[in-house]
């Protein structure tokens, strides 16, 4: 099968509609647009949302680069790089079925700011960091399928941008 642009937004819609994603949507609206009665300043609104998208590019631009150095780093490692991180998720699993607690994890970190109706470009791109770190567990398995079908389909031959 052809890796095509419409495969790609069907992915995209996919991880998008997520149940854990999906059900903060109108909060983050609210906070980028401005959740007052008021009319919607558009110019405000738009470079809140632009710094959210660059926020949001961030964590995922970082990631990846990330994990593509770590990878060409400890190919020879791999092995153990995956038994231990085989540990850690059933460590973390048995911390979330209640049978091992880890403090660490238990702890609550609100921050507090500025109650203004629209924000900031400075709060949205903060936000959209956030945002980005908190949602790559909902889409990382679409998104590394899709990256993994990427990079086969160019090793065999041309496929669609």
């Amino acid at each position: 099968m052809e890796l095509t642009l419409p495969v790609a937004l069907l992915a995209g819609l996919v991880s998008f509609a997520s149940p854990c994603f999906l059900p903060i949507v109108p909060a983050f609206v609210g906070q980028l647009v401005g959740a007052g009665s008021g009319p919607v300043r558009r110019r405000a609104a738009l470079a809140n949302s632009l710094s959210f998208v660059l926020g949001f590019s961030v964590v995922f631009i970082a990631l990846w680069a990330a994990l593509g150095l770590l990878g060409r780093s400890l190919g020879p490692y791999v092995v153990h790089l995956r038994i231990v991180a085989g540990a850690v998720l059933v460590l973390m699993g048995l911390h979330v079925a209640g049978i091992l607690t880890l403090r660490p994890f238990d702890t609550q970190v609100r921050a507090s700011g500025p109650a203004d109706a629209a924000g900031s470009p400075l709060r949205a791109a903060l936000m959209g960091i956030a945002f980005g770190a908190g949602w790559t567990p909902c889409i990382g398995p679409i998104l590394g399928a899709f990256s993994r079908w990427r990079r086969r389909a160019r090793r065999s031959g041309p496929a669609s941008p």
